[in-house]
């Protein structure tokens, strides 16, 4: 073999290592999710401060991959539950989106109180839809199209914990597809009265 092949394979088993790595994490999470699911820890936090952390942690990668993104968080968005299994959960989301979406392509985060409830958005461009139905894809193991031939990324677990998650916040998960170029994930979730 010479030096270029030797590269190659390099490259692939460093591959092939990360993915392993995070298919374990993602499993030992969601082990954790099925076990707690009446033992989570609740505390008032605002979650525009979570979103606003979290996403300042992946701009780096945005932007390497010269992915526009705009953000637009109302402030003081109040909400019982674990903040360090939302950051999880926005961790999981976020990644998707920075995996999936297109190179010069697009990401918006939206936090917004709508009436007694506190709904996040994150959407993303992306060169075309699954052939999996939205909502299919929160199943565990669930791949679209594009995460099945994508560099073999994608093990179907993250948008499934992440739904799990926001059920353990009284919340709702939602995956759309809004137009034939955007996949968009909802979170709903209780408001704290004001």
């Amino acid at each position: 073999p010479n030096l270029t092949t030797l590269t190659v394979h390099s490259w692939m088993a460093a591959l092939q290592t990360e993915r392993l790595e995070r298919l374990i994490g993602q499993l030992l999470l969601m082990a954790r999710l099925d076990e707690s699911a009446e033992t989570v820890i609740r505390e008032w936090f605002d979650l525009t401060e979570v979103v606003s952390g979290e996403l300042r942690e992946f701009l780096p990668r945005f932007t390497q991959r010269g992915i526009a993104w705009s953000s637009s968080l109302d402030k003081e968005l109040w909400l019982q539950g674990n903040p360090d299994s939302f950051r999880n959960m926005l961790s999981l989301m976020l990644d998707n989106a920075a995996r999936y979406t297109k190179e010069d392509g697009w990401v918006r985060v939206c936090a917004r109180r709508e009436k007694k409830r506190i709904v996040l958005d994150i959407s993303n461009s992306v060169d075309c839809l699954s052939d999996v139905p939205p909502m299919e894809l929160t199943e565990r193991f669930v791949r679209g199209s594009f995460a099945r031939t994508h560099l073999g990324q994608g093990s179907g677990i993250g948008l499934s914990a992440a739904k799990r998650i926001a059920e353990l916040h009284r919340g709702r998960l939602e995956v759309q597809y809004p137009d034939a170029h955007t996949f968009q994930v909802f979170v709903v979730l209780p408001a704290r009265k004001r």
